[in-house]
């Protein structure tokens, strides 16, 4: 069974994953000698790609990847493509290495879900180069049907645990919240915005380019408050503290107005 074919244009190639010394010219993609010479190789990195676009399949083996070039190689020029595969979208530390292939391929046994491809363009000449147009990729697939009938053999539940420390989310109706929202006339600023998102936007923006300031920052604890993070600086309002100190204000902001917001940070301090 083939999967539907996937086109990478000239757009998509020149901004892969890698794109070096390319350029995109009457939608194709060449080398850019201008800040170089011919001795300089072009190169495109695809990102990872998956079999197909769709958010439900069903379970598959992939058999084979058909690859199709669609490129100009005039004399004195190049193009060479190497192929790799592997499971892991975000790693390849299980990926095969660069393979060289064909520029019209039809590569067996992938070793994963996903393929990676790499063009080298090069040139004698540094009027000429090689010319992609576009890269068709399409998946062969052999269907695997799941396990049945499914039963679940063994259940266990996680006892709820709480925290030793104590705490209070902050009400919508918190008067310094309010207070702060209604001095900086946060609801004007929203309420031409049509969606939650262009809601978001203009908070976030219009709370990060509060200027900074950190007077006796580290003779003291840090404040979390919005009475205490927001100070008068002259005839502007500034954020006393750090980073985390703009996302508390970001959220007690969004909490006032009746979204439902919590900070979190992938990496502690």
């Amino acid at each position: 069974m083939s999967l539907s074919t996937i086109v990478l244009n000239a757009s998509i190639l020149y901004n892969a994953f890698i794109a070096q010394h390319v350029g995109v010219q009457n939608n194709q993609v060449v080398l850019d000698l201008r800040n170089t010479d011919v001795s300089t190789q072009g190169i495109i990195i695809t990102d990872p790609i998956a079999p197909t676009d769709q958010d439900i399949v069903d379970a598959y083996t992939i058999r084979q990847w058909v690859i199709q070039t669609n490129a100009k190689i005039p004399k004195g020029t190049s193009l060479q493509l190497f192929a790799k595969t592997g499971d892991s979208y975000f790693t390849e530390t299980d990926w095969t290495d660069w393979r060289p292939i064909d520029l019209n391929h039809t590569l067996t046994s992938p070793s994963g879900r996903y393929l990676k491809l790499k063009y080298i363009f090069t040139t004698t000449d540094p009027s000429l180069s090689p010319k992609v147009t576009d890269v068709t990729v399409q998946a062969h697939v052999k269907n695997t049907p799941f396990e049945r009938p499914l039963k679940i053999t063994q259940q266990h539940n996680e006892a709820l645990v709480t925290s030793s420390y104590s705490f209070d989310y902050e009400h919508q109706d918190e008067p310094t919240i309010q207070s702060f929202i209604e001095t900086h006339n946060l609801r004007d600023l929203i309420a031409n915005k049509k969606t939650d998102l262009e809601r978001l936007v203009a908070l976030n923006h219009y709370i990060a380019q509060l200027p900074n300031t950190r007077h006796n920052m580290w003779s003291e604890a840090y404040p979390w408050t919005l009475d205490q993070v927001i100070l008068q600086e002259g005839d502007q309002p500034a954020v006393k503290g750090h980073c985390m100190s703009y996302a508390s204000v970001l959220v007690s902001t969004l909490t006032g107005l009746g979204y439902h917001a919590r900070h979190w940070a992938i990496e502690g301090f």
